[in-house]
């Protein structure tokens, strides 16, 4: 008794199932992506006794947005990603920085709302 679907047909329900399965955390063309996207290891780097606001520029480029508090002023690097597959959990992040009146780096840190649908 044959099959009635092709080999390739076979292959292509198995990656994409396996990729639904697990939760493939690759990004895709269908992922809708926006902002910067910065890694636990690059805010890591950014040193509070060393870090000028130089250095986060030449890094990561502009903030989204500079907001100054009493005499802080806080940069935010906002990212969006919202996947195509709806296993997928939607990350909506601040990266945000906190300077002294002086540009010294007070403190660094991701805020994070990721969200999904399931």
């Amino acid at each position: 008794m044959s099959s009635s679907f092709s080999p390739k047909i076979l292959l292509l329900t198995a990656i994409l199932s396996s990729s639904i399965l697990s939760g493939c955390s690759a990004i895709s063309k269908l992922d809708y992506e926006t902002g910067m996207n910065v890694s636990e290891a690059q805010l890591d780097a950014f040193n509070t006794s060393s870090t000028k606001q130089l250095d986060v520029i030449q890094q990561l480029g502009e903030p989204s947005k500079k907001e100054n508090y009493s005499n802080v002023e806080v940069w935010r690097y906002h990212y969006v990603l919202i996947p195509a597959l709806p296993t997928q959990k939607n990350i909506n992040q601040d990266t945000v920085f906190e300077w002294d009146e002086n540009g010294k780096l007070l403190k660094a840190y991701q805020t994070d709302s990721s969200s999904s649908i399931l």
